[in-house]
């Protein structure tokens, strides 16, 4: 399941480049929505034992969850989808993988900014592996960050902070 999670991940870049030479950003960004929505629906109606899940939740929502449900609708869906799928119309499939394998690291230090984790030895040390990674993958001649695709890096660079606020929020 990781393997396939991590090829779906990867041709994401790709294929959204691709779909915004025949789509607008506002035709792609909710067909992407709609299509995790389908299969986000069929693998909760139909995966075992998710019928005792199902009758749990429609007992135990609570107005306070609906807020946050909505808070993270916000954060995960229009500024993470949104701003990822609105910044590749502007900036490179490389720029934007880059940009975005510092997630990891803008969740770590805005949770530790939350109060809700403690950068130790050993967090710090894949902070500085993942940001020197980033950094050398920057630093190569052919991804070069300049003026053509500032505006791109930018809104990419706002989907992570909204993903990273979508995750700590998100943490029970």
């Amino acid at each position: 399941m990781i393997a396939l999670m991590v090829l779906v991940w990867t041709v994401n870049f790709v294929a959204g480049k691709i779909a915004l030479q025949h789509l607008t950003v506002f035709a792609l960004t909710p067909f992407r929505l709609e299509l995790a929505v389908a299969v986000m629906a069929l693998i909760y109606f139909f995966a075992p034992g998710r019928a005792e899940a199902r009758a749990r939740l429609r007992w135990s929502l609570r107005g306070a969850d609906v807020k946050r449900f909505a808070a993270l609708g916000i954060l995960g869906v229009v500024i993470n989808q949104g701003g990822f799928t609105v910044g590749l119309a502007y900036t490179t499939v490389s720029h934007s993988a880059i940009i975005l394998s510092l997630a990891p690291v803008t969740v770590l230090l805005m949770a530790r900014w939350a109060g809700l984790e403690k950068i130790s030895t050993v967090k710090a040390i894949g902070v500085g592996i993942c940001v020197a990674g980033a950094a050398v993958l920057a630093s190569e001649s052919w991804v070069g960050f300049g003026a053509g695709t500032w505006k791109g890096d930018a809104i990419t660079f706002v989907s992570v902070l909204g993903y990273a606020a979508y995750a700590v929020i998100a943490k029970p």
